[in-house]
């Protein structure tokens, strides 16, 4: 199945549309996800977010917030930058970001085309967005990027890990079963995902979205490996690789409480971090900081 960025547009504007159903049902909460997703998983992005802004990164600044939904990531950008910028494919996605976060920029652009001048922000913040992205436009988001960041500034992305061990069993039972029944690999995640739906008695904001186009919006998850390959190809440095969220815990019975997911993101910090062989054989997630090189005048090569 060759995914069209026309399907994508389309895919993500129905997404949306179904979150902001579901948000007029839970009390207008847009910016949280009202999924299957927990609490930890949420926390345990944001928690990793504010740590690594801090650490890399000193106060003050313009930010962009590329893929930024319904603007999750915004309370804790402002925090830390004095102008904020978001952009995203989908405009119901930027509306339910205007309705609770108003006072910041949102632009609707692809994110292989930023509508920006070159070494225009201090700071990029690409969040659970390249997986998202058509693997052939994976290396030009990169390079957009590296453009429209000034000399020295900071990209801080999070993406799933395609090392995670669960993720590979995964992938691999995927691949067996398309060869054997011909069926297409996203179209055959896309039936597996509903089913695993009905069987535990879940519930998805993307559920109906994922019916009416036949695949699920991971595309291209990366390694830890080809994530770094496609920094540096682009003008990146990478200064920080680590990969967090142990898949098992946000999968926890108790993954609803706050105080609970506060304590397993505590434990995330503590633990994964000590060994980055277990970071990426059992956690879910990367978390990446790459700064642009000073001098970018051609792409450089990597060995």
């Amino acid at each position: 199945m060759n995914i069209s960025r026309k399907q994508i547009v389309e895919y993500y504007e129905d997404r949306f549309k179904e979150i902001a159903q579901r948000c007029q049902s839970t009390q207008g909460r847009s910016t949280e996800r009202v999924d299957e997703l927990s609490v930890y998983y949420a926390e345990a992005h944001r928690t990793g977010i504010h740590r690594l802004i801090t650490k890399h990164r000193g106060g003050g600044g313009q930010v962009l917030d590329l893929g930024c939904g319904a603007g999750q990531y915004f309370t804790i950008l402002t925090q830390s930058f004095d102008t904020l910028v978001g952009t995203d494919i989908s405009m119901t996605a930027l509306r339910l970001a205007r309705e609770n976060r108003i006072g910041h920029f949102l632009v609707c652009a692809n994110a292989s085309e930023q509508p920006f001048r070159a070494a225009t922000f201090d700071f990029v913040l690409c969040s659970e967005v390249i997986e998202h992205v058509r693997p052939e436009e994976s290396e030009q988001v990169f390079r957009c990027i590296c453009s429209v960041l000034k000399p020295g500034g900071y990209l801080l992305i999070t993406t799933p890990n395609a090392w995670d061990l669960g993720r590979l069993v995964y992938e691999a039972q995927i691949n067996l079963l398309s060869s054997l029944l011909g069926v297409d690999r996203f179209r055959l995640k896309a039936r597996m995902y509903k089913l695993a739906l009905r069987l535990t008695g879940r519930h998805s904001s993307v559920s109906e979205s994922i019916s009416k186009h036949g695949f699920v919006e991971h595309i291209n998850v990366l390694s830890p490996k080809e994530l770094r390959r496609q920094l540096e190809v682009a003008g990146f440095q990478v200064v920080w690789g680590e990969a967090r969220i142990i898949r098992p815990m946000w999968e926890h019975p108790f993954r609803r409480l706050p105080v609970l997911a506060r304590l397993l993101c505590s434990l995330d910090d503590k633990v994964l971090s000590k060994s980055q062989l277990l970071q990426f054989a059992s956690a879910s997630n990367l978390f990446f900081v790459a700064k642009k090189c000073e001098q970018v005048s051609e792409y450089p090569s990597v060995v």
